[in-house]
């Protein structure tokens, strides 16, 4: 039963992971700010599950923080939160990397958050459109791999 919520979540998450990255594509910079919402909410939940049900409070608060951080500069400074976001999944990839099991789908995983992270790092704040393609295409890609991961 446990094994079952802890996928339902993962799904969950991979769900989300997709919705984002749709939403990058199609509406580009018109909706960044829900979008910087939704994905802080999302690491928060990811935080919440770590510590509740994984008894893992060290990367569960990591996750929080990130999570808050992500919206309270969302809304403030855009082109900073971007930077800021970037730098938060690269530290959110290492993190899962050193927490998960050492599993293809888990190396990919954090490989696109790493190349996800320093695009947004790269850019420094100036997002195009081809950015945000590149971004919506990263977490489309990202939510398929967590569905499939999911089903060994």
């Amino acid at each position: 039963m446990a094994k079952s919520k802890s996928v339902g979540s993962s799904l969950l998450m991979a769900l989300a992971y997709l919705a984002v990255g749709v939403l990058f594509i199609i509406k580009k910079g018109e909706l960044l700010n829900i979008i910087m919402i939704v994905a802080g909410a999302l690491f928060i939940f990811q935080g919440l599950v770590d510590i509740l049900k994984h008894k893992e409070n060290v990367t569960g608060i990591i996750k929080i923080i990130i999570g808050v951080a992500i919206i309270v500069f969302g809304l403030l400074l855009l082109s900073v939160a971007l930077i800021v976001l970037g730098v938060l999944l690269i530290v959110n990839a290492l993190t899962t990397f050193v927490a998960s099991p050492k599993k293809l789908i888990s190396l990919l995983s954090c490989a696109l958050s790493l190349v996800l992270g320093v695009l947004l790092i790269v850019s420094k704040g100036v997002v195009t459109n081809w950015l945000f393609i590149v971004i919506g295409v990263i977490f489309i890609v990202n939510g398929i791999v967590m569905i499939f991961g999911e089903k060994k």
